[in-house]
């Protein structure tokens, strides 16, 4: 079990479990021995109260969401820098002081796949090749499209050089300006093969657990 977080991940950070004072905070990086944090604090109006009374050996609690999880972690100080900007290196968290909770129904996975996608609007089919399978799940299942489908909708992929075809339906939809794209997160209504489908499941989740 590890931390898994994104670039500037943020992060909430307080002295005790439960504890009501909680301060924000962002991880800068993390080595086989230590994580980075930039100083926990309050935003109070217009003003930033930096945690204080921060020792090597102190112990704090942390916690954060990514990728449909909630990391929680406790750990100590090892020691606070203040260039560029204050910061604190705090001890590596140990695998036993890690808990993560799934928000999601089923784990999901990135896969990366390229599909087609088509639907019927207004008595016309539209297909949209070169479509990318951003992630999946027993459940769900995210493209990455040019267009803005229905709620409704088919996506076509091969899977183990066989056509797979499920219908979904769009519960997640961002438009992203910058590339000229949109990211469709769906849930998953129907599989014509759903045992091709499980099959590859169960191989992108060990390839998941391997390289990510």
């Amino acid at each position: 079990m590890k931390l898994k977080f994104k670039h500037n991940q943020k992060i909430h950070i307080y002295r005790f479990p439960n504890s009501r004072e909680i301060y924000f905070s962002n991880i800068l990086g993390m080595n086989d021995n230590f994580l980075v944090i930039a100083r926990p604090y309050i935003e109070i109006g217009d003003s930033f109260i930096y945690m204080d009374k921060i020792n090597p050996n102190s112990l704090i609690y942390g916690d954060f969401e990514n990728n449909g999880k909630i990391y929680y972690f406790r750990t100590n100080v090892l020691k606070s820098g203040y260039t560029p900007f204050p910061h604190l290196f705090l001890k590596k968290p140990d695998e036993r002081n890690i808990k993560i909770r799934n928000l999601r129904k089923f784990e999901r996975y990135y896969s990366f796949l390229t599909a087609s996608i088509n639907f019927v609007e207004k008595g016309i089919e539209i297909k949209e090749l070169d479509v990318l399978i951003f992630n999946v799940s027993l459940s769900g299942i995210s493209v990455v499209t040019h267009i803005n489908p229905p709620d409704i909708f088919n996506i076509e992929l091969k899977l183990f050089e066989e056509s797979v075809n499920i219908t979904a339906e769009k519960k997640v939809f961002q438009e992203r300006r910058f590339g000229n794209f949109n990211f469709v997160g769906c849930e998953i209504k129907k599989v014509d093969k759903l045992n091709l489908y499980n099959k590859y499941i169960d191989l992108v989740s060990i390839v998941n657990e391997e390289i990510l």
